[in-house]
């Protein structure tokens, strides 16, 4: 049962990603990406990329009482509540990104396993979320692969 539950979330973030970019492709062309990104609803904490989410993750998990400035913008949001949000976004960040499948696949089952144990309903505090041996784990290995791919885009850029 949890097999399939974790298939049909797969299932449903890839069908949500896919009716966004269709959506996205009926914009006005005339629009430009700066205004069209005016008008869009993201979360002041939104970090637009997985290298900025990664990037943000192991902050917190170096300094839990660190703020960001998104974060400084909206008192709205806790600590607890900007990490639980950014490892849900893990996934929908990797698929916008030039990330292997595989790569993708490991993001997007460390989210959901990590958001399946913090729906439990004792409330989690930061230095609790931070200490998870598998949310360390997680965020280490991706700012691995992040660093690893920004070096190798950084070598495309610069080869001739």
């Amino acid at each position: 049962m949890i097999g399939s539950l974790s298939k049909a979330r797969t299932l449903t973030r890839w069908l949500a990603v896919f009716l966004c970019c269709l959506l996205g492709c009926q914009l006005a062309s005339d629009v430009s990406e700066e205004e069209h990104e005016s008008h869009e609803h993201f979360p002041p904490h939104w970090p637009h990329t997985i290298f900025k989410a990664s990037d943000r993750l192991s902050e917190l998990i170096a300094n839990p009482a660190a703020t960001s400035p998104q974060t400084a913008l909206s008192s709205q949001i806790s600590p607890q509540q900007e990490f639980i949000d950014l490892i849900g976004w893990l996934p929908i960040l990797a698929a916008d990104s030039d990330l292997d499948r595989a790569t993708f696949d490991r993001i997007d089952s460390a989210s959901s396993k990590l958001q399946l144990r913090w729906q439990e309903p004792q409330p989690k505090d930061l230095p609790t979320l931070v200490n998870d041996p598998d949310a360390r784990e997680i965020i280490t290995w991706l700012a691995d692969i992040c660093h690893q791919e920004q070096s190798r885009m950084q070598q495309h850029l610069n080869s001739p």
